[in-house]
């Protein structure tokens, strides 16, 4: 261990960990994560805004928010072209993250799956990319490490393929080889190569989930009684359980060890036709509607009288078409604050052919985010708290409400709070406290002795 440092850390990452199955419906079946909270502190664990794997594990890593990150999803505007995006991989984030600030002390790490780590910047120790690398064009550094992990494991894969794919049981096979291989690849490279910081996630969790959660769910409106997968989510959690179990052994006790989940998990209720909602209101006029329910694109848009669009997803992302600002807005700047106070209003209570969704929270990220960077929307929602995905189509029948995901089959959407665990290697200390997604990074960086953590806004209370 780099003496520099004051001890050695572990972060087990189960990307959309669900704390009321993990701390409650599963947890009698769950020995070894339960003998963590038994030995330590845990509780729920509050995400960012937006709540969403990307940018959730850089602002987990780095502290940072996604207006700092300048991330604010998977897809983000490039720039104020209509349609000019851009995928926030790991070349995107250029603030530091903890094994930036382990390097700078002269310490060693390995990183494994953590999403938006690939394409990586330089890093002083060992890593394996995890969303959007892919092993067959190189997914490591240093670059041998990649072909030594691909002898030994010929099939590791960084994230499934097509996890909304109709084949079910294709789908089960593959999660459960890629996470068994992720765990063995994770011990093989603690017990051979040095490190002072360890951080793998799985990415397994998040895609059975997605892909499963209304067999489980009797109030799913997708559930399907007497299912073949009724038992899944179950069956993986006590997976992860057992592999996390194994694994404890070659962790050294006197090392802090951390497991956490960047957001949970709940049931997918439908989807809000956010793009349709605005063109019912007026804010958004088209010149030409497809006669099917498609995403909306921009040749389709009247911009000479729109004044809002929207982007779909977990979350939506209201967009204007500000005059000076985008290529054929319409909207004066003096209008923005009115025109956000209007939007929010209409949009607490939507009234749909399905009922009235009032749990609608829209937040305004020149509120929320100290600083922006990038192009942030200029209203962000959660539909019904995000018991709703939001979808960008239009046209068709021109209805607002759909069980339709527009992007494949899923039973599950985001939730705002996953989880953490964490046991301290050097003194007994426990109980449950929630906790923030912002905390950790500095909490982590305290307790190895390094300095950055002032920096940062978390407050962790006991570290």
């Amino acid at each position: 261990m780099n003496h520099a440092l004051r001890r050695k850390t572990v972060v087990i990452g189960l990307d959309c960990a669900e704390p009321s199955l993990v701390f409650g419906r599963f947890r009698d079946k769950l020995p070894h994560i339960r003998a963590l909270t038994e030995s330590g502190w845990y509780g729920p664990l509050r995400s960012c805004d937006p709540p969403i794997t990307v940018p959730a594990w850089s602002v987990m890593t780095s502290g940072r928010t996604p207006g700092e990150l300048g991330i604010y999803g998977f897809r983000n505007r490039a720039s104020r072209d209509y349609d000019h995006t851009f995928i926030a991989r790991g070349d995107a984030v250029t603030m530091p993250r903890l094994w930036d600030y382990v390097g700078q002390a002269g310490g060693t790490s390995i990183v494994i799956g953590v999403p938006q780590s690939w394409p990586s910047s330089p890093i002083r120790g060992y890593l394996v990319g995890g969303l959007f690398a892919d092993p067959a064009t190189g997914f490591t550094q240093p670059a041998t490490l990649g072909k030594r992990i691909r002898q030994n494991w010929p099939d590791y894969q960084t994230d499934v393929v097509d996890f909304r794919q109709k084949n079910k049981h294709k789908l089960l096979e593959q999660i459960h080889r890629m996470t068994r291989i992720r765990f063995e690849t994770a011990a093989y490279m603690m017990r051979r190569y040095p490190w002072d910081f360890f951080m793998m996630v799985e990415i397994g969790l998040d895609r059975i989930q997605h892909a499963f959660w209304q067999y489980m769910d009797t109030d799913s409106p997708y559930y399907q009684a007497d299912s073949d997968w009724e038992d899944v989510i179950l069956d993986y959690y006590i997976l992860l359980d057992n592999l996390i179990g194994e694994w404890l052994c070659d962790i050294p006790p006197e090392s802090d060890l951390w497991l956490v989940s960047d957001h949970g998990a709940q049931t997918m209720r439908g989807l809000l036709r956010l793009n349709q909602w605005l063109i019912d209101k007026g804010y958004l006029t088209l010149k030409y509607e497809p006669e099917t329910s498609a995403m909306l694109r921009p040749e389709w848009v009247d911009w000479s009288r729109t004044r809002v669009w929207a982007d779909g997803g977990y979350y939506g992302r209201l967009w204007f078409n500000v005059k000076n600002r985008e290529p054929r807005g319409i909207v004066a700047r003096e209008d923005i604050p009115a025109l956000k106070k209007e939007l929010i209003a209409a949009m607490s209570v939507i009234q749909t052919e399905n009922g009235i969704i009032r749990a609608n929270r829209l937040s305004d990220p020149e509120k929320i985010y100290p600083a922006q960077r990038g192009i942030a929307p200029d209203l962000m929602l959660y539909a019904d708290n995000l018991a709703l995905r939001v979808s960008a189509a239009v046209g068709g029948t021109g209805a607002l409400f759909t069980l339709e995901n527009d992007t494949g089959p899923d039973g599950a959407n985001h939730a705002a709070e996953g989880l953490y665990l964490f046991r301290s290697g050097d003194r007994s200390s426990r109980g449950t406290h929630p906790a923030s997604i912002y905390d950790v990074a500095p909490a982590i960086l305290k307790r190895m002795g390094l300095s950055a953590y002032k920096e940062l806004p978390g407050d962790f209370p006991h570290v």
